[in-house]
């Protein structure tokens, strides 16, 4: 710290005496360990807005309150740090490194994702910078000014000389404030009593509104009481075998066991799969998507509403293959980081115990999401990821569609030769993901045209459009396949989520698919819907399944597939047509005239579903919805 001190010293001979004195007092000192960190928290929230204008905006709309609780929290940590380094320009430059670093995180991903940055996603460190590396990244000029500004000024105490502090008030300093910023936490921060009291409505159900109303810091230091699951007040034995009782399956038809064998099961996680031609004022050279159209009449279709939008694969593969959903869990968080840390009942380990191999495959790297962590846990034999690939040939920026179904086959042929058990195959695939204004494609199949954009967002759509096409294309490529098999097999395509089309929504903002300004529940039914379509090779039959929710897509299917239902499942399909769809968003009613019934339904049920989720996941598993012996049986073979 002396060699630091010793190369900024110099510096203050540039400087007039009478504007910066060389010997601060100790007043003056504690002047600055008060304003330096109300600066800090100024700037910290004038990124999030766009101006000054609209920072006195927020002030003027919902209080000075959260602010000054904002503010609060940098002072604290201020005087902490201070008391350990007894340096103003040591502690001035982590402060500003800490919490500007913290607020161009969320300037980053907010433009990016359209989604705040939450505090569990520091577990996701290596998928930040993984997606990050691929993306141009524009700080605006304003941005990186105050940046350099506040450096300079948190570097000023390095040019003065500052008075000492002996070790005992160090200490002293230390204690004290470690003791407020303790109490200040757990009695205003995390109590939601006095936030609401001072006017700060917790809206963690919806985050991008919670940070908008009660600015980044408030919002993100308030969210991390949520990073563990509290246990709910009325979970315990009786409260879970009351909810049993209320539904009696045993008097239901059994499974017909002269159908056909226990059927191959091939699902597919498409990545950003969603039917672009649902996009209003955008024209098409042909159909970007003749083999999902052909299943759409000939076998089942529908749409599936999700939770996430441009990015959190993985939580919409957690619902798919559990069942539980992830709007009963911390806004942000992700299931596979965070909660499933031991054998966890899942559609592989259910399907395992009925007799079949199952086996992931990505194309993309095992680490991602957790995934080679996760997989054995959930009862998956195998997983193939890119290094796994006999051949990798990429389209766009990523292993094509194609290769990752030529994976599926061989390794379906690989256990035929070993074994004569069906197997459940999880296909994940990787081509389409985004960014779009990036990727190389030799040609297009399918061409677009959308006057109502700009060159560069037309080439983004039209980037997005061929790596839809070709996913469809590596649809019909399994299906080809196994139309010429006389075993019977399932095959299910969904889509993950909506691909990020610029920032802030910008394409379907711009082509009238999304309202300007804040988004509506409508428009929050459109961006989280993706369409899915299942397709098998002995019995077709045209449904239209409508809109399901995620976590039904798995159980759904098995009961399509004439498998007997776990008892969660049964459960969780049981009259699920009396119940509204639901995100992490927002309810969705069918019908308008009914729909306060339906979610009063919709509500009563969740209470219920929830317990049992929290039963499964994190408490003790008082329902035996899923015969735990012989998940731990599928999870050891």
């Amino acid at each position: 710290m002396n060699t630091l001190k010793e190369y900024f010293l110099p510096a203050r001979h540039f400087l007039p005496d009478a504007a910066i004195p060389i010997q601060l007092n100790r007043a003056q000192s504690i002047a600055w360990s008060f304003l330096f960190p109300l600066f800090v928290a100024f700037c910290v929230e004038l990124i999030q807005r766009d101006n000054l204008s609209t920072f006195w905006q927020w002030q003027s709309d919902y209080g000075i309150s959260s602010f000054c609780l904002s503010y609060l929290i940098i002072l604290l940590s201020f005087v902490l740090l201070y008391a350990i380094t007894s340096r103003l320009g040591t502690t001035s430059l982590l402060i500003t490194i800490f919490y500007m670093g913290l607020g161009m995180i969320n300037f980053l991903k907010f433009n990016l994702r359209g989604e705040p940055f939450l505090p569990w996603d520091v577990f996701f460190r290596n998928e930040a910078l993984n997606i990050l590396s691929d993306i141009e990244i524009n700080l605006p000029v304003s941005f990186i000014g105050l940046l350099i500004l506040l450096l300079l000024l948190s570097l000023m105490p390095f040019l003065l000389k500052e008075p000492r502090y002996s070790i005992k008030t160090r200490a002293i300093l230390f204690f004290s404030c470690g003791i407020l910023l303790n109490s200040y936490f757990s009695q205003v921060i995390f109590n939601q009593d006095t936030l609401t009291a001072m006017g700060i409505e917790d809206l963690r159900w919806n985050q991008t509104i919670n940070y908008d109303h009660n600015g980044f810091l408030m919002a993100f230091m308030n969210n991390i009481k949520y990073i563990l699951i509290d246990k709910p007040d009325n979970y315990n034995p009786e409260a879970i075998q009351a909810i049993l009782s209320e539904f009696d399956f045993h008097t239901s038809a059994l499974v017909d066991s002269s159908t056909v064998d226990n059927p191959n099961l091939i699902f597919i996680m498409s990545e950003s799969f969603f039917d672009p031609t649902q996009l209003p004022n955008v024209s098409f050279s042909g159909d970007p998507l003749p083999t999902v159209n052909r299943i759409r009449q000939e076998g089942i279709s529908g749409n599936l509403l999700v939770s996430e939008f441009g990015g959190g694969t993985a939580n919409t593969e957690f619902e798919v293959l559990t069942g539980h959903k992830t709007s009963f869990l911390p806004s942000g968080s992700m299931a596979y980081q965070q909660y499933i840390k031991e054998e966890t009942a899942a559609l592989p380990a259910y399907l395992k115990n009925e007799g079949y191999t199952t086996m992931a495959v990505h194309s993309y790297q095992k680490w991602f999401w957790n995934r080679n962590d996760v997989y054995p846990l959930i009862g998956f034999d195998s997983f193939d990821a890119d290094v796994d690939f006999p051949v990798s040939e990429f389209r766009g920026n990523f292993i094509s569609d194609q290769v990752a179904s030529e994976k599926v086959i061989n390794n379906y042929e690989t256990h035929r030769a070993q074994s004569s058990d069906p197997i459940f195959c999880f296909l994940v695939t990787m081509q389409n993901h985004g960014s779009y204004d990036n990727k190389n494609f030799p040609y297009f199949d399918i061409t677009i045209d959308a006057p109502d954009l700009s060159p560069q967002n037309q080439l983004i759509l039209q980037n997005y459009v061929q790596g839809v096409y070709d996913s469809d294309a590596a649809l019909n490529q399994l299906i080809s396949y196994f139309s010429a098999n006389q075993e019977p097999t399932i095959i299910v395509m969904f889509g993950d989520h909506l691909p990020t089309l610029g920032e802030d929504y910008e394409i379907y903002r711009q082509l009238g698919f999304a309202s300007e300004g804040r988004l509506t529940d409508e428009d929050y039914g459109k961006l989280y819907t993706t369409p899915f379509v299942v397709w098998n090779n002995y019995a077709l039959n045209p449904q239209d399944w409508g809109t399901l929710d995620a976590n039904l897509l798995g159980a759904a299917v098995i009961e399509e597939a004439q498998l007997e239902l776990p008892l969660y499942w049964k459960i969780l399909l049981a009259e699920r047509e009396n119940r509204a769809n639901q995100n992490k968003f927002a309810l969705f009613t069918a019908d308008p005239h009914d729909a306060d019934r339906i979610i009063a339904e919709t509500n009563a049920f969740n209470t219920k579903h929830w317990l049992l989720e929290y039963d499964l996941l994190f408490g003790n598993s008082y329902s035996n919805a899923f015969d735990k012996e012989l998940l731990q049986a599928a999870t050891e073979q």
